[in-house]
């Protein structure tokens, strides 16, 4: 008889190579071994995880780009905000001493 894992959360007999480090594809609860054949379902099951599993990365790495990317839009706004600041400054500062000048002349 061959050898799979039992999920007792899922109720399944994996075979070896549909488990995570000995973790339940599904539902990542532990398993045990058992001298059981493979549930007849677990193929299918073993597919449908690992599609999860793949959509759920992908999701996580475009929220990650997403975060990336409004973070620096975030720091660039921040920059240029200080920079207009510093211009606007800059701009007073020059009249400043102009109209002080006409008015002791």
């Amino acid at each position: 008889m061959t050898q799979s894992f039992f999920c007792p959360v899922c109720v399944t007999n994996w075979s070896p190579h549909h488990t995570f480090d000995g973790a339940c594809c599904e539902c990542s609860t532990g398993t045990r071994r058992v001298n059981a054949a493979a549930s007849p379902d677990a193929d299918a099951r073993h597919k449908a995880a690992l599609r999860k599993r793949i959509d759920r990365e992908r999701s996580a790495h475009k929220h990650a780009q997403f975060d990336a990317f409004y973070a620096e839009r975030e720091r660039a706004r921040e920059v240029a905000a200080r920079e207009v600041a510093a211009i606007l400054r800059a701009l007073e500062g020059d009249d400043e001493p102009e109209q002080h000048g006409e008015a002791a002349a």
